[in-house]
């Protein structure tokens, strides 16, 4: 093969890869952070920052705001793939030693239905609960400012309809087409951060910067919407006639799995960025710079780090159905490099703490370095579990209400023990609960389906990462 054939045959293969392409997606992350957020942080008010990144931070919340139901919809699809007839325990086993299965057609066209539905009442009680919460916090920001206001109206408005087209982008997961979905997301988010930067180099002008961010909601709406015409309706274009689809509950089915998920999904993806909005309203806006600064880094470290294993739970979906030793190989390995990659985010922080934050500006300059050690510290834990409770989810057998209610409950009760009046009490209290608690709690639900000597590399990786963080904590004592 010619060097030019061969260099084409590689880039085909990382466009074929679903965690290159999720990388390449979050890559608009990264540059936002380090170029658009300086520059935003150098030239604005200490307010109109806030204000900036209380926006990026509200968007996040789109991806807790169906309660579970994208992730039990994507699974429910996966399974589809697989071949599977019904979403019972003795129909997902059915399939077992049968060879490779054609996808189920008439399945994949009763989930659409179901999913085009429930995310009709989705997205209102987004727009209410969500937004209405979020509208109060935000108050203190941007004040009495008409301007300010219409463009958070129209903000929400956007958002609630991101929101009502969701289950697009879960239909296409589900297919397997994840690999062009964060393709196409990616180069979208690029261009994004891109103008991002220009508008606040330019302008220097907070309504131009959330101006855009309003508009930029509504094209990427539009986008997902071209995305599952292109890419989905063909493949369901045909039924199968020779082997009909008895009509199934889909909803009766989806409802229990993805409230008691969404509950985990509250805690796991949105519980710290729901304390971020109660410090919007009690925390100066220097030191709520500070805190949202950190969770910036660490939420583009936490979509890093999920890219390995999460990218791919649609195909572990279809290899439970179809080939179990198949799914341990692959998914261990998945979890060891979502687990290496977090870690690594959190030395790139240490090294950007101690070589860039005083050229960022007085805000971040006398930042304490325990605030996001605790902060990657919780969250590193959380991620450990959360992977492990994501494989006991393959078996359709949800365990995420009763605990996270608890670990909510230890949250909130230590950091009103701890005086509740700054970012540090929240990172002490969830380093202790997310490690002490959520982990045993995840493992517990683990071990009842897998062997855990065949996932050892993955538990020792997990303990070598809390020696580290032990390490840098006591260097910033010293």
């Amino acid at each position: 093969m010619r060097q030019g054939e061969w260099a084409i045959a590689k880039i085909r293969a990382l466009r074929q890869s679903a965690v290159i392409m999720t990388w390449y997606a979050r890559l608009a992350g990264i540059i936002s952070l380090v170029l658009v957020l300086p520059v935003v942080i150098k030239s604005f008010p200490s307010h109109e920052v806030a204000l900036y990144m209380f926006y990026g931070t509200f968007v996040r919340f789109i991806n807790i705001a169906d309660l579970g139901f994208t992730l039990t919809y994507t699974r429910f699809v996966s399974y589809a793939m697989g071949g599977v007839r019904g979403f019972d325990e003795h129909e997902l086993n059915a399939v077992q030693g049968e060879g490779a299965k054609s996808p189920n057609i008439g399945l994949l066209l009763q989930v659409q239905e179901s999913m085009r539905n429930t995310y009709n009442y989705i997205a209102l009680a987004f727009l209410v609960l969500f937004g209405g919460a979020a509208t109060v916090q935000l108050h203190t920001l941007q004040g009495e400012s008409g301007s300010l206001l219409g463009l958070w109206a129209a903000f929400l408005l956007v958002t609630a309809l991101r929101v009502r087209y969701k289950y697009l982008s879960a239909q296409l997961s589900g297919m397997g087409f994840v690999h062009r979905l964060r393709e196409i997301e990616g180069t979208y988010s690029l261009v994004q951060s891109l103008l991002l930067f220009v508008f606040a180099f330019w302008f220097q002008n907070i309504h131009a910067l959330l101006g855009l961010l309003v508009l930029w909601q509504l094209l990427l709406t539009v986008r997902d919407y071209i995305l599952f015409q292109k890419m989905a309706l063909p493949m369901m274009g045909v039924q199968q006639e020779q082997d009909p689809t008895p009509k199934i509950d889909i909803w009766k089915k989806v409802m229990p799995l993805s409230l008691k998920g969404g509950l985990g999904n509250l805690i796991s993806v949105g519980f710290y960025q729901s304390v971020g909005f109660i410090f919007a309203g009690s925390l100066p806006a220097g030191q709520l710079v500070q805190y949202l600064f950190v969770t910036r880094f660490l939420e583009q470290t936490k979509d890093l780090s999920m890219a390995p294993f999460y990218a791919k739970i649609p195909r572990f979906g279809t290899l439970f159905v179809r080939d179990r030793e198949q799914l341990i190989r692959e998914s261990g390995q998945a979890m060891q490099r979502s687990l290496g990659v977090f870690a690594l985010g959190i030395a790139v922080f240490a090294v950007f703490d101690y070589a860039f934050i005083d050229w960022m500006g007085k805000e971040l300059a006398d930042m304490n370095p325990r605030l996001w050690l605790l902060l990657f510290g919780a969250f590193f834990a959380e991620r450990f579990g959360s992977m492990l409770v994501q494989m006991y989810n393959l078996t359709n057998q949800v365990r995420y209400h009763t605990i996270n209610l608890g670990v909510t409950t230890l949250i909130l009760m230590i950091m009103y023990v701890l005086g509740f009046h700054d970012a540090s009490s929240y990172g002490a209290s969830a380093m202790g609960v997310f490690h002490l608690v959520f982990v045993p709690w995840s493992l517990y639900h683990f071990q009842q389906k897998y062997e855990i000597r065949r996932f050892m590399g993955t538990f020792l990786l997990y303990f070598g990462v809390l020696i580290a963080l032990g390490g840098l904590w006591a260097l910033t004592t010293g």
